[in-house]
């Protein structure tokens, strides 16, 4: 399971789904970084499960302008 503990960061990639959901959750067992990441030091973390304690719904006005900018990046990939 990878986690983040930035909404900005969570909500870019709950914004690709056809459902998206954003959950604060309790990593169960060893936490470390994602060794794939290029953000900063725990940006990106990775545990084996982890125990959802909330989940919350963003505004549509929220995701659409996700999923716009996600669109517009990708138009400038040559």
């Amino acid at each position: 399971v990878y986690l983040t503990p930035t909404r900005s960061l969570a909500l870019s990639y709950a914004s690709t789904t056809d459902c998206p959901w954003l959950y604060e959750v309790l990593p169960i067992g060893e936490v470390e970084q994602d060794p794939d990441s290029v953000l900063p030091p725990g940006e990106s973390i990775r545990c084996e499960r982890a125990m959802i304690l909330r989940r919350f719904k963003p505004s549509k006005a929220e995701v659409n302008a996700y999923r716009s900018a996600v669109a517009h990046a990708s138009a400038a990939i040559p």
